[in-house]
């Protein structure tokens, strides 16, 4: 045999085996849905967690709302994602930002699907988390020199420091500072009554 005729053999049998080799691990190459819908959501979760570690308060009184989605408890769920939106496109009109959320958002917005309400609320509190966004749990509390003026009282009396109180809706902080306050409702109100 000629040593052409051996080099055909030798191609088509490597041919063969990187074909069955491509079939194989098709899953690990970039182009495949799975991966680039893992990549988006990497770019996602990066981009806002970047903003939000720049300006967090812009979505001041969403985050709440965003766990409520996340939850399923929210009855306006459509309504805190479209503020969500509508804020990014103030706060970053024609950045990056927006022309790379625009498709996400509208097309999250279109479909009013509660599942895909619920994915985004839990990417964007995973974002918050990443930037140091972190809230009280429901429950009582003494209040410090950080949780007393992160709170308000139900009945709007004045809270003081030591206070023991009933957290109704947590507070919200990033690295220390209160970002969205809370409600609460005072504990031992005739203790504190003769106390002051």
């Amino acid at each position: 045999m000629s040593a052409n005729i051996w080099e055909k053999r030798i191609r088509r049998r490597w041919e063969a085996v990187w074909g069955w080799l491509a079939l194989r691990f098709r899953k690990f190459r970039k182009e495949t849905p799975e991966n680039q819908k893992a990549s988006l959501e990497k770019q996602f979760l990066e981009r806002w967690t970047a903003a939000l570690m720049e300006r967090a308060d812009v979505f001041n009184g969403l985050y709440g709302g965003l766990l409520r989605v996340q939850e399923g408890t929210a009855k306006k769920k459509g309504e805190i994602l479209s503020e969500w939106w509508h804020r990014t496109r103030y706060q970053w009109d024609g950045q990056e930002l927006t022309e790379f959320c625009r498709p996400v958002f509208e097309k999250l917005l279109a479909e009013e699907s509660e599942e895909e309400y619920r994915k985004y609320a839990r990417l964007l509190l995973e974002t918050a988390a990443a930037a140091g966004i972190t809230r009280d749990e429901p429950g009582e509390l003494t209040l410090d020199e950080l949780t007393t003026n992160a709170y308000t009282d139900w009945e709007w009396e004045q809270l003081y420091l030591g206070d023991r109180v009933e957290i109704l809706l947590p507070a919200w902080y990033q690295n220390g500072r209160v970002l969205e306050q809370g409600s609460c409702q005072r504990l031992d109100e005739e203790e504190n009554r003769y106390l002051r």
